[in-house]
């Protein structure tokens, strides 16, 4: 485990680099530079052999209630998954200050019931174990 000013180890910062593609390994190795890069998604290039055998069928047409579903669930993914990096990189911040080790003492803490003491889900407003609320479960209720 890191330790303030340590080294979270090779295969913590590969695993922690795959995941989150658009994080600049220099800025995670050393600190130095931007902590995020920019990555362009373009499309896989492929050799004119492949390209001129390939059968690209032509995409159908959808209706105007279709492409506006569409449009509203790309809007919706983008902003989970901008929120999901967001925190994500909230918590990296924090492990490079405090390191791994004190970051996995301070959510083990922060995640048990202070009933029961055994940690609490994620994804449940009350704890599995005693039935105690969870004052971190952060789902909106629908109306």
């Amino acid at each position: 485990m890191a330790k303030k000013g340590g080294n979270v180890g090779t295969e913590i910062a590969e695993k922690i680099l795959l995941y989150y593609e658009n994080l600049n390994p220099d800025w995670l190795l050393t600190g130095r530079g931007e902590m995020l890069r920019d990555i362009k998604h373009a499309e896989p290039e492929l050799s004119p052999i492949i390209k001129d055998t390939i059968p690209y069928p032509e995409p159908k047409k959808k209706c105007l209630s279709c492409e506006e579903k569409e449009k509203v669930i790309i809007a919706y993914n983008e902003t989970i998954n901008s929120l999901k990096q967001t925190v994500s990189i909230q918590n990296l911040i924090l492990i490079r200050e405090i390191g791994l080790e004190a970051f996995i003492k301070q959510e083990t803490i922060k995640w048990q019931c202070p009933v029961c003491e055994q940690l609490l889900c994620v994804h449940r407003n009350k704890c599995l174990h005693c039935g105690n609320e969870n004052i971190f479960y952060k789902r909106k209720q629908k109306k």
